[in-house]
């Protein structure tokens, strides 16, 4: 602020994630974090997304972007995580299922490490991400995913469209029928409310 008026600031680079150190662990104040009487703790493998949804504020955020970490520093990561006694990890990505290969890549790692023995992991995911390779929901089941946080939006096509989403209804029912099949719960996320909504609607 100058004066009385605001100066706005030209947005700035994002920051490369090679220089975004790891959580350091050890730091926390308090460490009694727990989900369903579960030791619980967060993970990040990217940052960013490229989908133009008219409702989210992750572009506004980063701009329309993805970067992912190293894999080898995001399994290191969630070794020191479970050395620690964590028994559930939320990754917190943006878009976890962008990039072709990458979530692939992330489940394969666990396993090899063994970080899927006696932890559960959950995400959020886009549903045209987990449908464009449907497989990756078995391995995420192998890889220990108990839940997933599915950008379901609405069921309505003109909504859909509204929202920039695409006409995912058929993909949607697909992903879930599949994530079902693998065990994997489904926590929906829903935009209600349009402004040319009907009470049918």
């Amino acid at each position: 602020k100058k004066g009385d008026d605001f100066v706005h600031n030209k947005p700035r680079a994002v920051a490369p994630l090679e220089r975004i150190a790891p959580p350091d662990r050890d730091s926390r104040l308090w460490s009694g974090y727990h989900i369903h009487g579960m030791p619980f703790d967060f993970a990040e493998t990217s940052r960013g997304c490229t989908l133009p949804c008219s409702f989210c504020s992750i572009t506004q955020m980063y701009g329309r972007n993805f970067r992912s970490y190293a894999m080898e520093r995001v399994l290191d990561d969630l070794q020191r995580a479970c050395s620690q006694g964590t028994k559930e990890i939320f990754f917190t990505d943006d878009n976890i299922n962008l990039q072709p290969g990458h979530l692939e890549a992330l489940c394969e790692g666990m396993v090899n490490r063994g970080l899927h023995k006696g932890v559960g992991y959950s995400t959020q995911a886009s549903v045209t991400g987990l449908h464009r390779n449907l497989s990756v929901i078995e391995s995420m089941a192998e890889a220990g995913f108990e839940l997933v946080f599915l950008g379901i939006e609405n069921v309505s096509k003109r909504n859909l469209r509204r929202y920039k989403k695409g006409d995912i209804v058929d993909m949607t029912k697909e992903v879930i029928r599949e994530l079902h099949r693998n065990h994997i719960m489904i926590m929906g996320g829903f935009v209600l409310g349009a402004p040319e909504d009907t009470e049918q609607d």
